[in-house]
């Protein structure tokens, strides 16, 4: 499966002309005819009508309206899916449900679910596990998981299952962000859905409270957000997270913190209304997040040349540039993404301090594009990583008791980067410059506009780049015609031959 291709399907009336090479009528102009050249492998695409081109994320942003760094973090996702789609049939669920009048009743009655809510999200009725099904889709409207939700569910059950081998966090909504200016962060499928029936645009995470992915701040780019987590503990640690993820991004950020164990459901059937919780979110503050140690957090992106990249006044910001990849190295870096650090806790003098027996003896630590120790975890030993780690979680530099258990992991390639002349000025100096790309498959000669953060090399000090986004460019010779007006011109570069020697 081909997820560009498929996607790319979905809204475009595609006609194969070669591998990997298609052709369609263009979206940014008013086309009646098939003029757009489109390239699966390459991500590229040309329309030799109007000369629009760039990456296949552009195409797809303009015709799904979605911003490129979705469309980006939407395809990842689908190639991340190593057995498919799921095989599910969302409609047998929802008939289902209709029949069981009594659940149905319930679900409307004491959850709060209006009945054009449960149709518009597909909700249903699993008759084997005896839960409520609820589809999560992507933006493309692909079914990516399935969530069997067990209202009143007793101590020893799981409220919520997975459809087997899906179970990757996602965000429950992400096809309704483009929609309105304010949109609310709830904690888990049921209050969003009770959020849903009193008309608030909302979204949620399918992993809890303790989860919220770096990769989907860009859903919420200069949105006015309100978080809507549980009155607990465990909800307003998530509360926190999520405005750490989201700094710099929204428009503005708040968090309403309910009663305790009380959550937004339990808000709405008590005497709390719509109108009320919109008081109580104007009378809030926007939250403030600190930075800790080690940490970046998002921040304002500059356009600049690749030379103009390694001045000071770009120290530990993010950039964006087009370039060339000149040369990479022959294999790319597996580093942690996702580790799991937990201790036994003895009674230890030293252990009283430490901030994982704050945390209960265990803690998730994350390194990505946004964490400058993603690049100090390259080229180093394991002590040198289990360093980083005592550093990041907060544990005594003697301990030795700890045990750090990868979750996921990731690649990082390492290539050199030269300007791209297609898109540099006359003044713009030629230089060779390092990077490190957190993902894979970067081509060498071939032309991108990259974006992430300048940092010094961890070992040299010299300056280099920690790259989250790299995005192809069609450059001169990719979107080369060759034309009848262009056959004529270079007819005067012939040789007349003698008429005698003939």
């Amino acid at each position: 499966m081909d997820p560009l291709l498929n996607t790319l399907e979905k809204y475009l009336e595609l006609e194969q002309t070669g591998e990997g090479e298609y052709i369609c009528t263009c979206p940014f102009h008013d086309d009646n005819k098939p003029s757009c050249s489109v390239n699966t492998k390459k991500r590229i695409y040309f329309c030799h009508a109007c000369s629009a081109k760039g990456s296949a994320l552009k195409l797809l942003s303009k015709v799904t309206d979605y911003p490129e760094q979705v469309i980006k973090n939407q395809l990842n996702e689908l190639n991340d899916l190593k057995n498919g789609l799921p095989d599910f049939d969302v409609e047998i669920g929802k008939q289902a449900l209709y029949k069981n009048k009594e659940m149905l009743s319930y679900l409307v009655k004491e959850r709060g679910w209006s009945l054009e809510i449960i149709k518009q999200e597909n909700i249903g009725w699993d008759t084997r596990r005896s839960r409520i099904t609820i589809p999560i889709y992507n933006i493309f409207k692909d079914l990516l998981n399935v969530r069997f939700y067990k209202p009143k569910a007793g101590p020893n059950d799981y409220k919520v299952l997975n459809l087997r081998g899906f179970g990757t966090g996602r965000l429950y909504g992400v096809d309704q962000t483009k929609r309105e200016d304010t949109i609310y962060i709830c904690e888990g499928e049921p209050d969003r859905l009770r959020a849903l029936s009193e008309g608030m645009l909302s979204v949620s995470s399918t992993s809890g409270a303790g989860h919220f992915s770096n990769n989907w701040s860009s859903y919420f780019k200069d949105r006015f957000v309100v978080i809507l987590y549980d009155g607990d503990e465990a909800g307003r640690t998530g509360a926190k997270k999520v405005s750490r993820v989201l700094a710099g991004i929204t428009k503005d950020c708040r968090s309403i913190e309910f009663q305790d164990n009380q959550d937004l459901t339990d808000y709405f059937n008590g005497s709390g209304t719509r109108e009320s919780l919109e008081v109580l979110v104007e009378q809030s503050t926007p939250m403030v997040v600190e930075q800790e140690a080690g940490e970046s957090i998002h921040q304002e992106t500059f356009e600049v040349t690749l030379s103009e990249s390694s001045e000071q006044e770009y120290f530990h910001k993010r950039v964006k540039m087009k370039v060339m990849i000149s040369g990479k190295t022959l294999s790319p870096y597996l580093v942690p993404r996702k580790i799991k650090i937990s201790c036994p806790m003895p009674q230890l003098g030293m252990c009283k301090g430490c901030n994982l027996n704050f945390a209960g003896g265990s803690k998730q630590l994350e390194f990505n594009s946004n964490t400058e120790e993603t690049l100090q975890l390259i080229e180093t030993s394991v002590d040198s990583h289990s360093r980083i780690y005592k550093d990041k979680c907060g544990i005594n530099s003697r301990c030795k008791l700890f045990t750090a258990e990868i979750l996921e992991a990731q690649n990082v390639e390492e290539a050199k980067v030269i300007p791209n002349m297609d898109f540099s000025t006359d003044e713009s100096e030629y230089v060779m410059r390092q990077i490190f790309y957190v993902g894979h498959g970067l081509k060498p000669n071939s032309s991108y506009q990259i974006e992430g953060l300048t940092l010094p090399h961890p070992k040299t000090q010299q300056v280099t780049y920690l790259i989250e986004i790299a995005e192809p460019l069609e450059d001169s010779v990719h979107s080369f015609v060759f034309t009848e007006e262009l056959l004529k011109a270079m007819k005067v570069f012939r040789v007349q031959q003698d008429s005698k020697e003939t």
